[in-house]
Parts: C-alpha cells; sequence; structure tokens
C-alpha cells in the first residue's frame, strides 16, 4: 500500500513540536530561545538530507500544550499517531487503520515531510555535548535597570524658580582665572636703545600661531652685539629673539596690549579689562589720564559689583579712538567664547564690559540656566517679557505667568496654566482676552481663540454673529459662521435662519456674496443654495440695488446666462 501527505486547510493533530530547517546546530538552539524552550526539557533529533552525509534540519520535539506560541518562521509538528509525526497544515492520505500503523510503522516512531520523505526517529542528540562551556566567548553583561512607568495622575510638572538673592550667591564666584603676573613696566632708555637695535637685525610677523621673530639681516654683526647684552651662550641668538619680542611687547600702547590678550589669552584678559559705557570712555578706575594695563583684581562673577548699581566707581579713563577698537574687540572675544562654550566668560564680557544685557542673557539661555538670565533681564535689561520667555522655556511656569499677567498678556498666561494643569484659570485667562477683542470689535481673533483653545462652538459662534450684527467686518464674520458649520443640513438651516431674521435693506448685499463663498466651497447643497441666491437676486433687481451679473456666481459655466446678463445689464 502506498500513502502520502496532502495539503489541509487547517491543523487536526495535537502539535508535539516543531521543525527548523537549517544545517547549522547553533540555528537550532537560537529557535528555542526564539520560542522560549529550555533544551533540557525537549528532545532534538537531527534529520539527514536527501543527499548524501547531508543535514537537512532538525525535529524539537517538546510539551507546548494548548498555550499560543508564536513560532515565526518555524513549522509546527503534529502527531497523526503515536507513532508518525507529521507538518502542520497536512495530512495522510489514505487515512490509515490501526492494523495499517502496526504493519507499517511497528513499535518505531517516523516523521513524514514533503522536503526529506519518511524518516525513522533514532535516539535523540545528547545537548550536553554542544554546550562545552571552553568553548564559550565571555561577554560581559548588565542588567537593566528596573523599568518604573510614568504615573498616570502626573498631569503636567514645572520647575521652582530660585530666589534672586541665591541666584546672585551662585554668580558671585562663577568665573575663576589663575593670576598671571604681565610685565607691564614702560621701557627705560637703555631698553629703548636696545629695543632699536634689535629692529636692525629682527623682525616680528603674526602667524595662525601667534607672532614669531625673524632674522631680516645676516647674523654675523648680530654676533657682536650679543656679547654687549650679555648674551655669550650658544643660543644667544634665541635669547636675543626673545628678549626683542618682550621688549616690543612691552613697547606696545597699552590699549594694544589687551586687545591682542583679548585674542590670544581672552580668559586672562577678563582680569585686565575695562568696562565701556555708551560716552566713548571707561569707568571703575581709580586712575586718571591714559589707559594702563593692570590687573584690577576684579571679582569676575557676572553680578559682583553689579547689584548695588550698574555704574562704575572712581575716575574715567580716556581711550579716544581706542575705544571703538576695544569695543570691536570685546565682541569678537565674546562671540568665539560663545562658539567655545564658555558661556560664563562671553556673558561676563557683554554685561560687565559692553553692559549689552540682552547678549549675557542669551549666553546664560544657551548654557541652560534660564533663570539667571530672567534675572538679568528682569533687574538691567528691564525686559519682563523676555523674562517670562525665559522662565516659560525654562519650565519655571509660576514666574512666567506672574510676569505674563502683570503685562497683560493673558492669552500666554492661559496657555502655560493648560500646561500646569489648571484649566479653569486657563479659561479666566483666555476670556479677558475675548472680552478685550470684543470691546475692540476684533470679533475674529476673538472666535478664533474662542474655537481653538477655550473649545466653545457656541461662543464662538455667538462671537461671530455679533460681528455680523455690527456692521465691522460682517462678510468675514458671516463668512466663518458657515464655514464652522461641518453639516451641510446644519448649514443649509443656520443660512435660511440668517435670511429670514438678519437681512435688513444694510445688509442683504453682504449676506449675497456671503452666500458666493459657501456656494463655492459645499458641493452637496449648491442647488439649494443657488435657489435662495436666486430669489434674493430677483427681489434686489426690482429694486435696482445689484446687477444680473450677480447670477453668474452660481453659474459659472453657463455661456447663454453670462450673454443675457450683459444684454440685460446694457443700458
Amino acid at each position: 500500500m502506498e500513502f502520502r501527505l496532502k495539503g489541509a486547510t487547517k491543523d487536526k493533530y495535537p502539535i508535539c513540536g516543531f521543525f527548523v530547517e537549517s544545517t547549522e546546530i547553533k540555528d537550532w538552539f537560537a529557535a528555542l530561545e526564539q520560542v522560549s524552550v529550555s533544551s533540557q526539557l525537549c528532545q532534538i533529533f537531527p534529520i539527514s538530507g536527501l543527499k548524501a552525509n547531508s543535514v537537512w534540519g532538525c525535529l524539537v520535539m517538546c510539551e507546548l500544550g494548548q498555550k499560543k506560541v508564536n513560532l515565526r518562521n518555524l513549522t509546527s509538528a503534529h502527531t497523526y499517531n503515536s507513532q508518525l509525526i507529521i507538518p502542520e497544515k497536512m495530512d495522510v492520505h489514505p487515512v490509515l487503520g490501526k492494523e495499517d500503523i502496526r504493519l507499517l510503522f511497528s513499535s518505531r516512531r517516523y516523521v513524514m515531510h514533503p522536503d526529506f520523505g519518511l524518516y525513522e526517529l533514532e535516539e535523540p542528540m545528547d545537548v550536553t555535548d554542544y554546550l562545552n562551556g571552553q568553548d564559550l566567548e565571555e561577554k560581559d553583561t548588565l542588567a537593566p535597570i528596573k523599568f518604573e512607568g510614568i504615573d498616570h495622575r502626573i498631569k503636567s510638572y514645572r520647575i521652582e524658580a530660585k530666589p534672586k538673592e541665591d541666584l546672585a550667591m551662585e554668580l558671585k564666584d562663577q568665573i575663576s582665572t589663575e593670576r598671571k603676573k604681565i610685565n607691564t613696566k614702560p621701557l627705560n632708555l637703555s631698553e629703548k636703545a636696545r629695543l632699536k637695535v634689535y629692529k636692525q637685525f629682527f623682525k616680528s610677523k603674526e602667524g595662525e600661531n601667534g607672532r614669531t621673530v625673524e632674522v631680516n639681516t645676516n647674523a654675523q654683526g648680530l654676533q657682536k652685539w650679543a656679547s654687549k647684552f650679555g648674551f655669550n651662550s650658544s643660543d644667544a641668538i634665541e635669547k636675543m629673539k626673545q628678549d626683542f619680542a618682550d621688549l616690543e611687547e612691552r613697547n606696545k600702547k597699552e590699549v594694544d596690549k589687551l586687545m591682542d590678550m583679548l585674542k590670544n589669552n581672552p580668559e586672562e584678559a577678563l582680569r585686565y579689562a575695562i568696562p565701556l559705557d555708551e560716552h566713548g570712555y571707561s569707568r571703575s578706575q581709580d586712575t586718571g589720564g591714559d589707559f594702563k594695563l593692570t590687573d584690577r583684581g576684579l571679582n569676575l562673577s557676572l553680578f559682583g559689583g553689579l547689584l548695588a548699581g550698574l555704574g562704575g566707581s572712581g575716575g574715567s579713563v580716556s581711550l579716544g579712538e581706542e575705544f571703538f577698537k576695544l569695543q570691536d574687540q570685546y565682541r569678537k572675544t565674546a562671540a568665539k567664547l560663545n562658539e567655545d562654550g564658555k558661556y560664563d566668560e562671553a556673558a561676563y564680557i557683554y554685561m560687565r564690559l559692553l553692559k549689552d544685557y540682552h547678549s549675557a542673557a542669551n549666553c546664560l539661555k544657551r548654557k541652560g540656566e534660564y533663570d539667571k538670565a530672567a534675572m538679568i533681564f528682569l533687574e538691567y535689561a528691564k525686559n519682563e517679557i523676555m523674562a517670562a520667555q525665559c522662565y516659560e522655556e525654562g519650565k519655571m511656569y509660576d514666574k512666567a505667568i506672574e510676569l505674563y499677567e502683570k503685562k497683560k498678556r493673558f492669552e500666554k498666561a492661559g496657555d502655560l496654566f493648560v500646561k500646569l494643569g489648571k484649566p479653569h484659570k486657563a479659561m479666566d485667562s483666555y476670556q479677558k482676552v475675548v472680552d478685550d477683542y470684543l470691546s475692540k470689535s476684533m470679533h475674529i481673533p476673538a472666535a478664533n481663540l474662542i474655537k481653538q483653545k477655550m473649545h466653545n462652538f457656541e461662543q464662538c459662534q455667538h462671537a461671530l454673529l455679533q460681528g455680523w450684527r455690527s456692521h465691522k467686518d460682517q462678510v468675514s464674520c458671516l463668512n466663518l459662521y458657515f464655514s464652522n458649520i461641518e453639516k451641510d443640513d446644519d448649514l443649509l438651516l443656520a443660512i435660511k435662519r440668517i435670511k429670514q431674521q438678519e437681512l435688513n435693506n444694510d445688509n442683504e448685499r453682504r449676506y449675497l456674496t456671503v452666500l458666493k463663498y459657501t456656494f463655492s466651497r459645499r458641493d452637496q447643497i449648491r442647488s439649494e443654495i443657488r435657489d435662495i441666491a436666486y430669489e434674493m437676486v430677483s427681489g434686489l433687481l426690482k429694486q435696482n440695488k445689484i446687477k444680473s451679473r450677480e447670477l453668474l456666481a452660481f453659474n459659472t459655466k453657463d455661456k447663454r446666462l453670462r450673454e443675457d446678463t450683459m444684454r440685460y445689464d446694457t443700458p
């Protein structure tokens, strides 16, 4: 007797495992992991391929029971009887009786599959032979952090702003640099003479890596001067170069020295920098006359010395034309520090040296210190709206709301109340804005706010109807009133109601204009709108209030009507 497998629409027989088609043993174990089955709780039977010395894959026999297991791309195995296993969606033809099974299979177990035919199952493989710990690569593993979901009761969150006094204390010593003594002593007569000699042999040149000194003539004559200047070692010329560079640096104008420091070592230069004001001179220096490059020993904090007042102490220093050069270099240095992420130093230059409080606050915003930026806007720039925006960006909503309400920015306050999960207070704020709009006959903005943020359709439509009745922006108000009605049947009722109850000699033509817009946008009720428009045009034509060409808006493709209206309108 010959029997074979044939396809079936569903599985008739109990599941007993699954097939893995792969020649790699690692894929067999990967399949076990996929279905979350331990290798100790199942039997794995390797299955030979149709060619000699080849492997098709394996049959995994395990207790899956009736639970739903996601086998993905694996084929499930089912027991046709206690001695024959077949793949899913298969049946045996013809049906085998008990005697047939006894004669065919005796006491042995077989598996039958379309890929490899009938195959006798022998002893299952011993998985311990393939799990030798010495062959396993050690891996460093980390246990995942226990997941904790967000509490569904949390509706919003905000950050509490620190008191102004605490911010001032934090900023008191925010910037710190090591003090480095710089020789600013002017040249004496001997040094001036030595510099004059050096200039015959050396020249300095500015490059990408700073200033370098080059020999501009032969070194033979230079060697004669070396002994006179006390340089007798083998590296005398190099020492003379360094001496020349030092003398030339000291011989510069004091302002030029500061600008060079700002370019090459801006953080150190801050100790020697002087604040500038809008009049072309600097303050905060005890000595009068020309600018001197001295370590002022200032506390390099943003608010140190400024909390007591904006003005400097002491006399004044005249900078003349150098003022604008120094001011430009301050800005370039601050921009470079800001770009390099040194926001505190950049903010110091803007605030203490340039009195540019907006730029200083923006530096702190980039650093994420929104409360400190807000303090600068409040205390020095005197800009409460910018301070409120800083508090808002930093999620310090209570402080932001306080300022927005003070400046009568009630819509912004309402938006933040929504974020805080306080809808009633938000509605109160929005209503103040709506009342202000309506008092100024701004019905369109009022209606949009009511619709988009207060979500009150009735109140929105009432505001638009007020606009229609007030003879201010009537067409826009009624057009938006009709556009807000989504259902065509409701819109048609509204059109008829307005026609019956709201029209008079002053607004009939404006109403007809609104019908034109509505007719062009609502395809499903065009014929009804056209009928209403015809009736109105007929009455207005008798009163000589309009021209017959008004009919064309409701018959855009009727050429005959176009010709007739032209003849009718022509005297």
